[in-house]
């Protein structure tokens, strides 16, 4: 039976640095990646920051519509959660899911 890449986890790649290309967005859908997720901003937290850079970097990032992407392998973002929080509540965003934005389901 086929899966339904809609359901599927491995549906969406986030490209490393958001590098890739045809030969890269074929090999990935040979296992089942079947679409590429590119995001708008970014913490900047791939590496180890200070609180005060990701924060910056988050109030870039943080816009109506953007997909950002944040690292949760580092301390600092867990530090920032409550500032974080007021941030997307005082430019009233509303955090969702890949599969709210997308009207898709992977459960």
């Amino acid at each position: 039976m086929k899966t339904d890449p809609r359901r599927d986890w491995r549906s969406y790649l986030c490209a490393p640095q958001g590098h890739h290309d045809d030969r890269v967005d074929d090999l990935a859908a040979s296992v089942g990646f079947t679409k590429i997720l590119m995001w708008q901003g970014s913490f900047e937290d791939a590496t180890l920051v200070p609180q005060q850079a990701l924060l910056a970097a988050a109030r870039t990032a943080l816009l109506p519509g953007s997909i950002v992407l944040g690292h949760g392998n580092h301390p600092t973002v867990t530090h920032l959660f409550g500032q974080l929080q007021e941030l997307i509540t005082q430019r009233r965003l509303d955090p969702v899911t890949v599969d709210e934005l997308l009207g898709t389901s992977r459960c």
